[in-house]
């Protein structure tokens, strides 16, 4: 990365001195001559000494000429645009940072800076020591930092901390080592004193310069904080105006940038005919132009009108960031101000020294975002390019992708190398949008970043700087090389409010048809059922367009299943689609034509799932549509499915290929979900049928034909995407007792016979994955045990899911290892927290993340080892080095045991022997007391009394000191063991001690107490009758 010049000292200096040349000339001179020098090579102890002392002279020469040059500076700066701009300010404010030091370092010597000079030996010691480099490197060379839309301006006070701190070290390091300087408090409080004051007085310089230069006035807005918005009040009335001012589709992006482009020339020649290309954009309708047709009489909202702002996170790439994981996008803040955020990013000079990353899922749209800004920057003060690069040449260079892009949009009309010429005192931005369609499709992109970034350093090499914006969806990245220092926004789905603001504009579009009765509109409450949708743009859209077809059913009914809001959302757009094209087929064909359309839908699906991947490549669905024996002409996959609304069609322009080359994913993978279980339960009840006409075909009478299920099941378990079994669910729940119970008794006779299968049978040439016979069977008898369970209202007998063998258990622990010994590891992690084994029946797993890195433990649950299940839990509890990942995580080792071993279920000799060993300890760890008294609440109705009574003597307490303990818990345990009133009495003692009709644990104990009269009556006695009217009434 270049070292930016303004952002050091001298350089900062150098530029506001060519405004200002007298000033910088007599700074020079009572600075020793340092700023105007060459380099670090030129400069001398003596004049290192000189520096010092002249910047903190008493008679605050420095000072006066630092603030003339920074007046000098801001005065050009309003008369500028683009790079001199960008240099003006950052310079203005290195100088403001440095005349800060200067004031508090000049503070804090005070009287004592004039007993400062320099002996005979300490001048030769400069001459010749390191304490000179150090003190010119540090104060002249050191970049300082600067706001930016990263690093607000109260963000930015943290890192001028640390530079204040490092740079009154340096200082007190060489005033401490003149002879003179023994008397002076070179410490760390001195240290702290120094950047305090220079903190004051560069916030104090800052909002000086926010009142007069308007990007100061913004970075300040970033991040506002109380005292700042305090001292802001009163300054930048138009931006502030800007600010606060209601608009729709980034209207205040453009109020606040036209404030900034007041000195801006009028466009002209080849600015002016791409600026009435890009701002073309807004007038166009919102929809993809091919969904015009959808519903007659449906019309759609402007981009200009109908854009809404997300909002969005933003980090900068370091080494803790992972910026294609969600989970970690989770954890960052949200914010509403993407307007000003931009703004403040094109506004400050980094923006030409990185680009800047925008991510977001499939339909989240980050298109749309691309064109709006391109529209939105005024075309007085930005120059800007859009470059979709599906559209571009993929393996081309950045510069010829950018020609490229222009030639498409006005007709060949604009040259680069022109309209970088007339922009030179503007600023420039070119906006890549797509990077993972390049990744995905072309198998390049990995150092696309790299190539934006010499593209922005050659440009800035001919003196024309270029600000780079690149869009991506943000599972793709880490596919790709992201620089350092990188700014990365992550665009938010929409809140509730934003979904209300869409629909608004939506209806006010189409009001005089909703009128006519020619369009439904979709209101708010209809959206809350499908909010996975709802919350994207693109599947908004979706929905509304589903809504508008009064012929549709609608959203609303809240009996729907979401798989058969799915089944409708598909099939009317299957039906629209057939519609939209024309095409003659008669209507007692019709109802085959849409099955047909959806089971390619469904081999899409598959093709990814089966793959382990959200996309598939259009070569890889064309062989599996072909393998799959469809009628589907070769080479037919992107007409068959990229014509669908709610699929993505990613492509790239490749030298040397004919065609593009395109991959395929669904705008949400709840689609993809949904087609893979409705496709495998439609292959299931083809088995299951008679009909002669249904997919399979019976080839021997002593085996089920279950080709095609194997074919599709053989790969991954279906555990690893849980949504598809919850849709399996659903769709089976809506069938017929009859129509069930077969697919039932199909699971099970596929279970007994599918160890003797030969062969792959007729679909043998459907890979897609390398083949594996070990890891086919472990998958296919997986998916089939998790819709034999999931399909039986959420439990199957063991006997049903592992017919075979001498025993049921016998057989079910021998398919649970070959799973083990099968499947990748995270497809094994996903059977083991799918499935858990409760006696001689097998339910869908709740173990999601309990039980995390012991896989070991869930293992032996699963196979119904009870006895190596406790060995296990005792061992990591015991063990003081483990990290046992639990809900009692954090307390001693005595307390894990406990807590592992009742959790467990292990109650019996295992846990009299561990309560054995804890009952040795004179002094219980009250944590330790806790925890088991609150388990042993929960568990003791369902334990043997031995166990219990034990269990109760090592918890009670020595005597009546109670340690804070909530005993309440134990009210259970007391009412229901009637013969704990003699053996232990000292219960009794314990529970009158407290008063215990308060808290969730005793309201838990009362609510659990009045479903039994009998216990009920032996827990009143407990009470006294103050306490007695908390209870609830009745049984």
């Amino acid at each position: 990365m270049r070292k930016e010049p303004a952002l050091t000292y001298q350089g900062a200096l150098k530029i506001l001195g060519k405004h200002e040349s007298s000033a910088v000339k007599a700074l020079d001179t009572l600075l020793g001559g340092l700023i105007l020098a060459a380099g670090p090579a030129a400069y001398l102890g003596r004049q290192a000494a000189q520096f010092l002392w002249g910047a903190v002279d008493q008679k605050n020469e420095a000072i006066g000429l630092l603030n003339r040059l920074v007046r000098a500076g801001t005065a050009r700066l309003l008369r500028t645009t683009g790079r001199e701009r960008h240099e003006l300010l950052q310079a203005a404010h290195t100088t403001i940072v440095a005349a800060a030091l200067f004031e508090a370092l000049r503070e804090e010597l005070g009287e004592r800076y004039k007993d400062l000079d320099l002996t005979r030996a300490e001048q030769v010691q400069l001459l010749t020591g390191r304490t000179t480099e150090e003190v010119v490197e540090t104060l002249c060379f050191a970049e300082v930092p600067i706001p930016s839309a990263a690093r607000g301006f109260e963000e930015n006070l943290a890192a001028l901390s640390l530079y204040y701190n490092r740079m009154a070290l340096t200082c007190q390091n060489f005033f401490g080592g003149l002879a003179a300087g023994e008397n002076l408090r070179i410490d760390l409080q001195a240290t702290f004193d120094i950047t305090a004051r220079a903190l004051r007085r560069y916030q104090s310089h800052y909002l000086q310069l926010a009142a007069e230069v308007p990007e100061f006035f913004v970075w300040a807005m970033l991040g506002e904080q109380a005292a700042t918005r305090t001292a802001l009040r009163g300054i930048g009335g138009d931006l502030r105006a800007a600010l606060d001012a209601q608009g729709e589709g980034l209207t205040r992006l453009t109020a606040l940038l036209e404030l900034l482009a007041r000195s801006a020339p009028q466009p002209g020649g080849q600015r002016e005919r791409l600026g009435r290309a890009n701002q073309a954009a807004l007038a166009k309708p919102l929809a993809p132009a091919d969904v015009l047709r959808y519903v007659e009489g449906l019309r759609f909202p402007s981009v200009g009108s109908g854009y809404v702002t997300p909002q969005y996170r933003y980090a900068v790439v370091g080494d803790d960031t992972r910026i294609d994981d969600d989970e970690w996008w989770a954890g960052r803040p949200e914010h509403e101000d993407l307007d000003a955020f931009l703004a403040a990013h094109f506004t400050a000079p980094v923006s030409s020294r990185r680009p800047l990353l925008i991510l977001g899922d499939p339909g989240a749209g980050k298109s749309m975002l691309t064109k709006v800004l391109a529209a939105r920057l005024p075309v007085d003060g930005y120059t800007v390019v859009r470059v979709p690069l599906r559209d571009v040449t993929a393996h081309d260079k950045v510069r010829g992708q950018v020609q490229e892009a222009l030639d498409d949009l006005t007709n060949g009309r604009v040259r680069w190398d022109v309209l970088a010429d007339e922009s030179h005192d503007i600023v420039r931005v070119v906006v890549f949008d797509g990077l993972d369609e390049v990744i995905q499709t072309a198998g390049t992109g990995r150092n696309y970043l790299r190539d934006v970034m010499d593209f922005q350093d050659a440009e800035d090499g001919q003196g024309a700087p270029v600000a780079a914006v690149v869009t991506s969806r943000t599972l793709v990245t880490g596919r790709t090389w992201v620089p350092p220092g990188c700014l990365v926004v992550k665009l938010s789905e929409f809140t509730d409010e934003q979904v209300a603001q869409w629909l608004t504009s939506w209806r006010r579009a189409n009001a005089d048809a909703v009128a006519a009765g020619q369009v439904r509109t979709l209101e708010v409450p209809a959206t809350h059922r499908l909010p996975e949708l709802a919350r994207q743009p693109l599947l908004l859209l979706l929905l509304a367009l589903y809504a508008a077809d009064p012929r549709s059913p609608g959203l609303g009914d809240e009996q729907l299943s979401s798989a058969e809001l799915y089944r409708r959302l598909l099939d009317n757009f299957v039906r629209r689609e057939i519609d939209q094209n024309r095409l003659d087929i008669p209507p007692d064909q019709l109802d085959r034509e849409i099955a047909d359309r959806l089971w390619h839908l469904g081999i899409a699906a598959l093709a990814m799932f089966n793959r382990g991947r959200t996309f598939v490549v259009e070569q890889e669905l064309d062989e599996d549509l072909k393998s799959l024996h469809t009628n589907v002409p070769e080479g037919g996959a992107r007409r068959v499915i990229g014509q669908f609304f709610f699929i993505h069609a990613a492509s790239a322009k490749v030298p040397g290929h004919l065609s593009r080359q395109g991959t395929f994913e669904f705008l949400h993978n709840t689609f993809c979900e949904y087609l893979v279980a409705a496709t495998v339960l439609e292959v299931l009840g083809d088995i299951a049928s008679t009909v002669p006409t249904g997919r399979a075909r019976a080839r021997a009478a002593n085996r089920l034909d279950d080709d095609l299920l194997h074919a599709l099941l053989s790969h991954y378990p279906l555990a690893v995407q849980h949504p598809i079994l919850t849709f399996a669910e659903q769709i089976a729940a809506a069938l017929d007792e009859g129509e069930r119970a077969a697919l039932l008794d199909l699971l099970t006779e596929l279970l007994a016979q599918v160890r003797d299968r030969a062969d792959a049978g007729l679909y043998a040439g459907y890979r897609p994955r390398s083949q594996d016979p070990v890891r086919e069977l472990a998958a296919y008898t997986a998916n089939l045990v998790l819709l034999r369970v999931h399909l039986d209202w959420r439990a199957a007998p063991l006997t049903a899911v592992a017919p075979g063998g001498s025993t049921a258990l016998e057989a079910w622990r021998s398919t649970v290892r070959m799973w083990r010994a099968g499947l990748d590891g995270q497809s094994w992690r996903a059977m083991l927290e799918a499935l858990r084994l409760s006696g001689d029946v097998v339910f869908p797993g709740l173990l999601h993340g309990l039980l995390m890195g012991r896989e070991d433990v869930v293992e032996a649950r699963l196979l119904g080892d009870q006895a190596l299940v406790r060995r296990l839990l005792a061992g990591y509890a015991a063990d003081p080095e483990s990290s046992y990942a639990s809900p009692w995580n954090g307390m001693d080792t005595h307390a894990e045991l406990v807590g592992t071993l009742l959790y467990g279920g292990a109650f019996g000799p295992a846990l009299l022997d561990a309560i054995g060993v804890i009952g040795l300890e004179e002094n219980l760890p009250s944590n330790t007391r806790q925890l088991a008294v609150n388990l042993l609440g929960q568990v003791a109705p369902d334990s043997p009394y031995e166990v219990v009574r034990s269990a109760v003597a090592v918890v009670l307490p020595t005597g009546l000191s109670l340690e804070k303990i909530d005993y309440s818990p134990l009210l259970v345990t007391a009412a229901m063991f009637p013969q704990l009133d003699e053996d232990l009495p000292r219960l009794f003692d314990v529970l009158g001690a407290q008063r215990w009709i308060r808290g969730w644990p005793a309201r838990t104990a009362v609510v659990t107490i009045a479903r039994n009269r009998e216990i009920r009556e032996r827990f009143l006695a407990l009470l006294d009758d103050t306490e007695r009217f908390s209870l609830p009434s009745g049984e």
